[in-house]
């Protein structure tokens, strides 16, 4: 099988591991079944890295930062690519994807702030952010019906996506993606009264 994967607008900390985990671990599982990555150029020095780990199996193309770069990678580049490529599917992981998909498309969406309304959002957010995240909607609005399955974080995010954009609850997974594995051989810190807790860091900001 021929996967394109589409990781070039994970550029924050947390989203890049995670899609470097993913690469990574699909790569190795699946030695028998060509990867064409799209990746940031901020990777670029992880290049070497990436590559003589996972094997000749694993391609890689760059993307570039910024809105018009990411739409215009998505409606050509890639568009162009997958034909040209052959690709059998592609999966994206950055909560948004080119619309008209000419193969199966697998969509992950780390954002929650997509599967809820800016009103129950819970606080005022900035105007750049309220506009980044309505443009983000409507640009998913235009792909999802060429998406052949969605993943999401949580059972609630699914819950409020189906909701939301009107996706059959069939068509959405959860699965967590956790920034990085856990090492086996530590125990965990334990607190005074015995109870189990959760450890939670994010981002400052949306």
């Amino acid at each position: 099988m021929r996967i394109a994967l589409h990781l070039g607008s994970l550029r924050g900390f947390g989203s890049a591991m995670v899609g470097r985990n993913i690469l990574t671990h699909m790569a190795q599982q699946a030695p028998h079944h060509q990867f064409l990555a799209w990746i940031p150029s901020e990777w670029q020095e992880q290049h070497q890295l990436l590559q003589g780990a996972l094997g000749d199996h694993v391609e890689f193309r760059f993307t570039q930062a910024g809105m018009l770069q990411k739409l215009l990678t998505e409606n050509i580049e890639i568009r162009r690519t997958l034909s040209q490529w052959k690709a059998d599917t592609l999966f994206s992981l950055g909560d948004t994807s080119l619309p008209m998909c000419p193969v199966p498309h697998l969509l992950l969406i780390h954002q929650a702030h997509l599967a809820y309304a800016p009103s129950e959002w819970g606080f005022d957010a900035p105007a750049a952010i309220t506009r980044r995240f309505w443009l983000m909607e409507k640009y998913l609005r235009t792909a999802l019906p060429s998406v052949s399955a969605v993943t999401v974080q949580t059972q609630d995010m699914k819950a409020r996506l189906a909701q939301r954009f009107n996706i059959s609850g069939e068509r959405i997974s959860v699965i967590p993606s956790a920034v990085n594995a856990s090492s086996e051989d530590k125990t965990p810190a334990q607190v005074n009264d015995g109870r189990p807790y959760i450890c939670y860091i994010a981002s400052p900001g949306p």
